[in-house]
């Protein structure tokens, strides 16, 4: 412990020994407005090497295993260092070399800091964390990250191409997505629109008003009528429809009896438009491929 605490000392006393030889008659004056904070930390500094030094050289002069001429060095350095002022006083000024390197080399740290660059955040990263906000203000479950799968944040970013694209209408939205029934999916999608993809709100409006029209369909058998049925048979609503090419495609309009109004059996075409009437009763598509509306 004495000889860390005289490394301590010595280094000081050197530090001491090279700022006098570089000092002035006077110091310049502080220019940082933050030199009385400075200044603090300068004298709490300065206490503490006093002390320190002062402590290891009453040690020394009472160490019989030191030889008598040390001891009595050690002493003489006590007596010295009691008589050196040790700046508790309140209007004591920082003043002289080891305060002006101590000034400029703490100026020249802080500096460093403020210029150190900040950490910047993606643009995605800035949505993601809206969108993670979001769900879990409305309680909603989803899974946090970027990762894969359902109620994920890329997920839900595939949804909005879609929506773009037109691969997922309202009415797929409302039924299939399950936006008009609310359920946590259906409720994930509203909440996440307007945020990841705010553009496309007038589909999630047309979604939940229970009037959502079948705007593209596939194949199957379906009951002709307006808005979506989510507990029975699939409906499609009226009017012209296109797709194409086809192979093999078999197309069947019926009435509400299931008696065939038209039909058609397709080998081969490059496109086929059909007109669902109002009062037809049911359509049915085998190996058309999916149906988009054209009228």
């Amino acid at each position: 412990m004495r000889k860390t605490l005289l490394s301590v000392c010595l280094g000081s006393v050197l530090l001491l020994s090279a700022c006098s030889q570089e000092a002035t008659e006077t110091s310049s004056p502080p220019d940082d407005p933050r030199a009385i904070e400075w200044c603090e930390s300068f004298k709490r500094m300065e206490n503490s090497t006093h002390s320190v030094e002062s402590g290891q050289a009453s040690a020394d002069a009472r160490d019989v295993s030191l030889s008598p001429e040390q001891r009595t060095a050690a002493a003489t350095r006590y007596k010295e260092l009691l008589g050196m002022p040790v700046n508790e006083s309140a209007d004591a000024e920082c003043t002289g070399p080891v305060w002006d390197r101590f000034y400029e080399e703490t100026k020249v740290r802080a500096s460093s800091i403020a210029a150190a660059p900040t950490t910047t955040v993606s643009p995605e990263q800035a949505q993601y964390t809206q969108y993670a906000a979001a769900l879990t203000a409305a309680g909603i479950t989803f899974r946090p990250g970027a990762g894969l799968g359902s109620g994920a944040f890329s997920s839900d970013q595939s949804i909005c191409k879609s929506m773009r694209d037109g691969t997922l209408d309202a009415y797929n939205l409302a039924g299939r997505e399950q936006v008009a029934a609310q359920t946590d999916n259906g409720r994930r999608i509203v909440t996440m629109v307007p945020i990841l993809c705010p553009d496309q709100q007038p589909l999630i409006d047309e979604a939940l008003s229970g009037n959502a029209v079948m705007k593209r369909f596939i194949d199957g058998k379906y009951i002709v009528g307006e808005g979506y049925n989510p507990s029975g048979p699939r409906l499609v609503a009226p009017g012209t429809y296109s797709t194409g090419p086809v192979s093999d495609c078999y197309w069947e309009r019926a009435d509400s009896q299931g008696n065939i109004i038209d039909n058609n059996m397709v080998s081969i075409s490059q496109s086929i438009t059909v007109t669902i009437e109002e009062t037809d009763g049911a359509f049915t598509s085998n190996r058309c491929g999916p149906w988009n509306l054209v009228d």
